[in-house]
């Protein structure tokens, strides 16, 4: 993305549609908190939201978007 960088780990073999979901997620998560993260200090507490964020892209087998 613009502000954000998201790495991956799969253990196997990577599904095809990988590549789709993770793009899909790091456009979501621009779009949400790309100002926060523009304008971030490295504070974890300026990020307000982004951990249960998260949480919907690993708790699910596939990334349907927000």
């Amino acid at each position: 993305g613009e502000h954000v960088y998201v790495a991956a780990v799969y253990k196997g073999r990577v599904p095809g549609w990988a590549t789709k979901d993770l793009r899909k997620f790091v456009s979501d998560l621009e779009a949400t908190f790309g100002e926060s993260f523009a304008n971030w200090n490295g504070s974890p507490e300026d990020l307000h939201g982004v951990r249960e964020f998260m949480q919907k892209f690993v708790a699910r087998f596939r990334y349907h978007g927000t």
